[in-house]
């Protein structure tokens, strides 16, 4: 991935969160990660894992197509 999808992602992560009223601790926390790797996410630094992407759009009630801005394309 990219570094601008990394940065997007993370800024994604953080409206979401934010949103919620979640600091990155709480949100560590509730991921079983610590703040840190938060936000590493939010920075684009690092990107969670698949797992921790759908505890994220869970917690913070989002879809993963809003989350990855995944636009509906029929299949061909």
């Amino acid at each position: 991935m990219s570094k601008e999808k990394r940065e997007v992602l993370g800024q994604r992560i953080q409206i979401a969160r934010l949103k919620k009223g979640f600091t990155q601790e709480e949100l560590g926390a509730l991921l079983e990660v610590n703040g840190k790797s938060v936000s590493k996410w939010e920075r684009g630094v690092a990107v969670p894992s698949l797992d921790h992407l759908y505890k994220i759009c869970k917690i913070l009630e989002i879809s993963l197509d809003e989350l990855l801005d995944i636009q509906s394309s029929p299949v061909r």
